[in-house]
């Protein structure tokens, strides 16, 4: 028989042996499958939850004609006025509306918030995930929006920054106090042209 060991021992050592199953050898069992490296390791973990992400549908409704989209629109659906909201805002609480009405005020620094008044109650408008921001010009347009209605408790800072926002610091330092008020948080706007 020929021997094609490259690196031949000597007759007098001893023969090689198989290890033994009972003994640890330090090392893992090779399974037969490639080594990854990290990155590829976290690619292959990661795939399915990539892939189950893909193929969950997303709704994004087209803006009607005259109106412009912000955020993920608003599906096309009778809104509600936003004197029926305040007349009975207790019933609308944590639920999903769409809503229109006109804009009172906006945040003159970067669009972040808006303010929809009637009668002398106003409910704050903000943007879902800080994801969207309207125009600075929007005051006095009528817009239709999609959101959840809640009603907070604002602390006195935030309460200031809004103000100080909107170009009034002197109504800002007269703020004194926590207080409660209706928001809207929209994951979609539109503004009529």
């Amino acid at each position: 028989m020929l021997d094609l060991d490259p690196f031949p021992r000597p007759a007098s050592a001893e023969p090689r042996r198989a290890p033994c199953p009972s003994r640890p050898t330090g090392r893992l069992p090779r399974l037969g499958l490639p080594r990854l490296g990290l990155l590829q390791f976290g690619l292959l973990v990661l795939a399915p939850f990539w892939l189950a992400a893909c193929g969950a549908p997303v709704v994004v409704h087209a803006a009607p004609s005259g109106w412009t989209a912000y955020g993920a629109g608003v599906p096309p659906e009778q809104p509600l006025s936003l004197e029926s909201l305040l007349a009975q805002p207790e019933r609308y609480v944590g639920q999903t509306l769409v809503l229109e009405a006109e804009v009172d005020e906006c945040c003159q620094e970067k669009g972040c918030w808006m303010t929809l008044t009637h009668a002398g109650q106003t409910v704050r408008v903000t943007f879902k995930d800080y994801g969207f921001f309207v125009p600075r010009d929007t005051p006095g347009r009528t817009v239709r929006l999609q959101g959840v209605f809640e009603q907070r408790l604002v602390p006195e800072s935030q309460q200031k920054h809004w103000l100080e926002d909107a170009g009034r610091p002197e109504e800002a330092a007269a703020v004194h106090g926590d207080t409660r008020t209706y928001v809207i948080v929209a994951s979609g706007v539109l503004i009529r042209s």
